[in-house]
């Protein structure tokens, strides 16, 4: 008989420091689990541990399943973490993508920031010596230059670069914010089952009373990523580099005072559109397919994905990366959504950096403001 456990982390963790002892813990790596009944069958946190200390024989690693029951969390590091599944169960996986740079003038009210990450969260169900990569984006990094020309280097997954030049006046950039994604079983772009967009990179300028921009860059999106925001003193109409959708990357525009989309820097699938070198650019944030870049203009913000959320569209397999046959942006069919690997999520959730969310400490705010982060917790077992 199979019975699900609902594991409160917190007292997990007090109660088998208690129960278990140090002494227990000290040789716990000598020690693997096999329930007597091949099955749960407690209905509380002191019996799981009990049931763990009378029921299961050295073998092998007891700690690792202490790490299956408890929240484990993943900052960012730079580079790529992996979680292998030890325990058949629910597991709820929750992302935030990477903030775009900041810009700085001369305090926060005159100053441009970078689009916020967007948050995605889903319940999956895995199976023992399932292997998940988590890729933790990075943050874009803001640049001033007063003489000559500065490449801004995006971040870890995805972030756009950023590019600033001075010709005649003050100018700053930041690259792109970096998407959070949960890839399965491969370490590749095609084999991610869930991502979270970055927020695009600023461009700011300064160059007298009457020529002063604020470019905002645009969040991560849901579906869709969202263009950067402009704002200029002297009024000036233009539209601004727009974010990725499920299907393509953002489309770009090459002048400040552009009307119309060119497309010269695109967004790409998984990766922020960079900047020609000869300009100022606010570098495209990451995420499912990335936003855009502009000259003199911000970056726009990455689409999510999560695989089982109506509205997204998966690609064809491991080795091609071209959306579903007969799927398209926009779509309401949820078997576009589906990744080929045939993992789901259920109970999902998406929201943009530009709207209120829950950050990682659980402090309720409008986007993910720094570097991305992962957590992944049992919900139950089977």
């Amino acid at each position: 008989m199979k019975k699900n456990i609902l594991f409160t982390i917190i007292g997990f963790i007090l109660g088998l420091s208690v129960a278990v002892g140090a002494a227990y813990l000290y040789n716990a790596k000598d020690i693997e689990y096999t329930p007597s009944d091949k099955s749960w069958n407690v209905n509380n946190m002191q019996d799981a541990i009990d049931d763990i200390k009378e029921n299961y024989v050295p073998k092998s690693n007891y700690l690792e399943l202490i790490n299956q029951i408890a929240n484990v969390n993943f900052s960012y590091t730079g580079n790529y973490q992996t979680y292998k599944v030890y325990n058949d169960g629910l597991y709820k996986i929750e992302l935030w993508g990477a903030a775009g740079g900041k810009g700085w003038y001369s305090s926060e009210s005159n100053s441009a920031h970078g689009g916020y990450g967007a948050y995605t969260s889903g319940t999956i169900h895995l199976d023992v010596g399932d292997l998940l990569f988590i890729t933790v984006g990075g943050a874009g990094i803001a640049k001033n230059y007063k003489d000559g020309i500065l490449r801004i280097d995006g971040g870890y997954n995805g972030g756009g670069q950023g590019n600033v030049t001075r010709n005649f006046c003050y100018k700053q950039t930041s690259s792109g914010g970096c998407a959070t994604d949960i890839r399965f079983k491969n370490n590749t772009l095609n084999s991610r089952i869930m991502v979270a967009a970055g927020g695009g990179g600023v461009h700011q300028s300064n160059c007298s009373t009457d020529d002063q921009s604020i470019t905002n860059g645009g969040a991560g999106g849901t579906l869709t990523g969202i263009a950067g925001d402009y704002s200029h003193r002297i009024g000036y109409s233009v539209i601004t580099p727009t974010g990725g959708t499920q299907t393509s990357g953002g489309q770009s525009v090459n002048e400040w005072t552009a009307t119309s989309y060119d497309n010269s820097y695109p967004g790409q699938f998984g990766l922020g559109a960079s900047g020609n070198p000869a300009g100022s650019y606010g570098g495209g944030g990451g995420g499912y397919w990335g936003g855009a870049a502009g000259k003199w203009k911000p970056g726009g913000g990455g689409s999510s994905y999560i695989s089982g959320y109506t509205g997204c569209v998966a690609i064809e397999s491991e080795t091609n990366s071209n959306p579903k046959s007969g799927c398209i942006n926009g779509t309401t069919n949820n078997e576009c959504s589906i990744h080929y690997s045939n993992k789901t999520f259920s109970d999902t959730v998406m929201i943009a950096g530009n709207t209120t969310m829950t950050d990682p400490k659980g402090s309720s705010t409008k986007g993910n403001t720094g570097n991305g982060y992962a957590r992944i917790t049992l919900v139950s077992l089977d």
